[in-house]
């Protein structure tokens, strides 16, 4: 995923949190581990686990509406 896209499903997910978005920017566009992420912004591993997940849920609910896939 590229910076553009990701900020745009921040958007659309309405994320809060800076940590947590930062945690997923890092594994999603960066593609560093969550672990990494984890130790980066002090988030728990399963914090970070969330918020990527959600992020992807995002990107695929964000795909179907548009009907890409």
């Amino acid at each position: 995923m590229n910076d553009q896209a990701f900020r745009a499903i921040v958007k659309l997910l309405r994320m809060t949190g800076a940590a947590s978005i930062e945690a997923a920017r890092l594994v999603l566009v960066e593609g560093r581990s969550q672990k990494e992420a984890a130790q980066a912004t002090g988030l728990t591993a399963p914090g970070v686990s969330q918020a990527v997940r959600k992020c992807r849920v995002g990107l695929e609910l964000a795909r179907v509406a548009a009907g890409v896939e």
